[in-house]
C-alpha cells in the first residue's frame, strides 16, 4: 500500500504523539489537519457521556408517542442548531393511535406476611390503578365455575397467574371464559413472573388500536418475588399485595417523528451518508433507556457534533436520522425509506448503531468495500489500541438483523451495523430495569462516536462513490426476528434473591 507516515496530534495538556501506520496514498484525499482535529475532539474533548446523561437524567426512557419522546426530540434539535447543522427539522413518518405514559409513581410490594418491595412492570397501553390498591393473592381459579360459585371471594383480588410470560410480557389475546368470570369478580388485577430475575418492558405496539389495546390490569414480576408469593400460599399464609400504577392512556391519534439534520456537502450535496439510531426506547419502572438506546443515539449525535467542531467540507452530505418507532417494527426507518423509493440511489450508505454501550469492533464487507475502510483501522488502533478496530472480508452481504439498517438492506441500500464487543452484558440491560446509566461503559461511547465520525467523513469524502454490491453479493432479505431470549441467566440474577421468610411462622 505504499510507504508509511506517522501523524501527530496535539491537545491542551501538551502533544499527544500517535503513531498511526498508515499508506500515504490511501490517504492522500484526506486533509491530515482534518483527521487530527477529527481525533482530538472525539478523543480528548468528547461530550458523548454528557449527551447520554441529559438523554437518560434529564429525559428518561423515550417509548414511542410518549410526552417524553416529544421533548428528547425537540431538545435535541435545539443542540443540533447550536452546533451549526442545517436542515435541523422533524419528519413525521406517521401517527401513533394512542398516547402514553408511565407516571412517577409505580409501587409494587408485598404487604404480608412481609414487608418486601418487588421488582415489576406492566405493559405499555395498558391502564394502571386508582391510586394504591392492596388486595390479598390467590393462585388463579381452575374454571369459571368456581369463580362464579363464589364471585365475592375474588373481588379486589390480585390473582396470581400459573405460568411466567418472558420478554413479551402477558398475552391481550381475546379473553377466555375464566377471565370474564374474573373481570366480572371485579379482582384487581393479574400477577405474573417474568420467569427471571430481571423485568422486560414489553408494549404490543404493532397494529395496536384505541380498541384492541389492554383493558386489564397486568403486573410482571421477577421469578423471585413470585416465588416468595407461591411459598407463602403453600404454608397457607394470608398473603397481601399492593400496587400503585400510575399509568397514563389516550386516544390519539399522535403523530410521530423522525429527527433529522444535516452536514451538507460542497460537491455532491444530493448524495448521503446516513449516521443513525433509534432514539425510543422502553420504559420499565427503574429503566432510562441508556444502552437501547439512548447510548446509540449519543454515539451518533456525539459524531455529528465532532464533525460539525472539527469544521470538515466533506464532498456529500452527511445526515444524522434519530429514528422512533423502532420498537415497534422499525416504523420510522421503514417510512423513511418507502418515502424515498424513486431517489434510493442518493443513500450512499447508513450506518446505524443499536447494540448497547460495547465498543464498535468492526464490519464484514465485501471486497469491493475493503479500500474505503481498511484505512481506518490503523488510526483508530493506535487512537484507541484497548479497543480494536477489524474490519472483515466477505463475499455477501448479510441482509438480517433487528434493527433499522434492515430497511435500507432490503432496498439493497449499503446498511451498516456495526459488531460492538467488550464488557458489557447486553441482554442483562436489554429491555429491562437495569438499562441505566451506571450500567454503560463510557470510554467504548468515546470510541464509537470516534469511529463512527470518521468513517462517515471517509465516506463521504472519497473521491470515489462507495459501490453498490452486485446483485450475486446481496444476502438473502432481512427481516426483523421474533422469539424470546434463550437461557434467562444473567450476572447478577442472585444479587436481590434474598428471602425473608426464615422458614418460621411471624
Amino acid at each position: 500500500m505504499g510507504e508509511y507516515q506517522t501523524m501527530t496530534m496535539s491537545t491542551r495538556s501538551g502533544v499527544l504523539v500517535v503513531a498511526l501506520a498508515v499508506a500515504a496514498g490511501a490517504f492522500a484525499q484526506y486533509p491530515k489537519a482534518t483527521l487530527d482535529r477529527i481525533l482530538d475532539e472525539g478523543k480528548n474533548h468528547s461530550q458523548v457521556n454528557q449527551i447520554l446523561a441529559f438523554l437518560t437524567g434529564e429525559i428518561g426512557p423515550r417509548v414511542t408517542s410518549s410526552p417524553n419522546l416529544a421533548k428528547a426530540q425537540t431538545r435535541i434539535m435545539d443542540k443540533l442548531i447550536g452546533w451549526g447543522l442545517k436542515n435541523v427539522h422533524l419528519e413525521q413518518w406517521g401517527e401513533f393511535p394512542l398516547g402514553w405514559h408511565r407516571g412517577d409513581t409505580q409501587i409494587g410490594r408485598m404487604v404480608e406476611p412481609f414487608d418486601e418491595p418487588f421488582a415489576f412492570s406492566t405493559p405499555c397501553w395498558a391502564p394502571g390503578t386508582q391510586g394504591p390498591v392492596r388486595g390479598v393473592a390467590l393462585r388463579q381459579p381452575e374454571s369459571a365455575a368456581e369463580v362464579n360459585a363464589d364471585p365475592q371471594k375474588y373481588r379486589g383480588v390480585w390473582i396470581i397467574m400459573p405460568r411466567p410470560v418472558g420478554m413479551g410480557g402477558p398475552s391481550i389475546a381475546a379473553p377466555t371464559e375464566l377471565d370474564t368470570a374474573l373481570d366480572r369478580a371485579g379482582i384487581a388485577g393479574r400477577v405474573y413472573s417474568s420467569g427471571a430475575e430481571i423485568i422486560w418492558a414489553a408494549g404490543r405496539g404493532r397494529d395496536i388500536t384505541w380498541d384492541t389495546r389492554p383493558q386489564r390490569v397486568l403486573v410482571t414480576i421477577r421469578k423471585s418475588d413470585y416465588d416468595r408469593i407461591l411459598r407463602s400460599l403453600d404454608r397457607n399464609r394470608k398473603v397481601e399485595l399492593e400496587f400503585g400504577l400510575e399509568n397514563h392512556v389516550w386516544k390519539g391519534p399522535v403523530r410521530q417523528y423522525n429527527v433529522v439534520a444535516d452536514l451538507p456537502g460542497w460537491q455532491y450535496p444530493e448524495e448521503q451518508i446516513i449516521i443513525s439510531a433509534h432514539l425510543d426506547s422502553w420504559d420499565a419502572p427503574g429503566s432510562q433507556g441508556a444502552s437501547d438506546n439512548g447510548t446509540g443515539s449519543s454515539v451518533m449525535l456525539e459524531a455529528i457534533r465532532i464533525l460539525a467542531k472539527s469544521n470538515v467540507r466533506p464532498r456529500r452530505t452527511i445526515r444524522l436520522v434519530l429514528w422512533s418507532g423502532e420498537e415497534q417494527g422499525l416504523l420510522g426507518s421503514v417510512a423513511y425509506v418507502n418515502k424515498r423509493r424513486d431517489s434510493l440511489d442518493q443513500i450512499v450508505a447508513m450506518f446505524n448503531d443499536d447494540g448497547g454501550s460495547n465498543y464498535q469492533g468492526g464490519l464484514n464487507l465485501i471486497p469491493a468495500w475493503m479500500p474505503f475502510f481498511k484505512p481506518l483501522e490503523p488510526i483508530m488502533n493506535a487512537a484507541f489500541p484497548d479497543t480494536p478496530l477489524k474490519f472483515n472480508e466477505v463475499s455477501q452481504v448479510a441482509r438480517g438483523g433487528g434493527s433499522d439498517h434492515v430497511p435500507f438492506l432490503n432496498a439493497k441500500v449499503p446498511g451498516f451495523h456495526w459488531t460492538e464487543t467488550g464488557k458489557q452484558v447486553y441482554r442483562y440491560v436489554w429491555h429491562t430495569q437495569h438499562d441505566r446509566i451506571e450500567n454503560t461503559f463510557p470510554d467504548y461511547l468515546r470510541q464509537s462516536a470516534t469511529n463512527t465520525a470518521l468513517a462517515a467523513y471517509m465516506l463521504a469524502t472519497h473521491p470515489e462513490r462507495l459501490p453498490r454490491p452486485k446483485d450475486d453479493q446481496w444476502g438473502a432479505g432481512g427481516r426483523r426476528p421474533g422469539g424470546g431470549l434463550g437461557d434467562d441467566t444473567f450476572p447478577g440474577d442472585h444479587d436481590h434473591d434474598h428471602d425473608h421468610d426464615h422458614d418460621h411462622d411471624h
